[in-house]
């Protein structure tokens, strides 16, 4: 048999998005803010926003139409579609 291999990147990733669910379920239990903004459309994040808001704190999602899961859109407090602000989004070069 033979089993789909990853890139180190994509478990470095994953090892990341752990840290920032783990992270963003304490901060919930323990008080350290009101309302989370959450920059992904990542349907993994699924869970750790249940437990957030079963914490009694909102879940506010900010993402790209495209990069949306169904299950994450559905389960958010809100929603901030990216795409319909582009116009205000700059990237700003720090090298200089």
């Amino acid at each position: 048999h033979s089993f789909p291999t990853r890139r180190s990147s994509d478990l470095y990733s994953k090892g990341e998005d752990i840290l920032l669910a783990c992270d963003l379920v304490k901060g919930a239990y323990t008080n350290q803010f009101d309302v989370a903004i959450l920059v992904t459309g990542d349907g993994d994040f699924v869970p750790a926003v249940k437990l957030v808001q079963d914490a009694g704190k909102p879940v506010i999602i900010a993402s790209f139409h495209s990069s949306l899961s169904q299950n994450l859109d559905m389960e958010a407090s809100d929603v901030i579609y990216l795409d319909e602000h582009l116009d205000k989004i700059r990237l700003i070069d720090n090298k200089n």
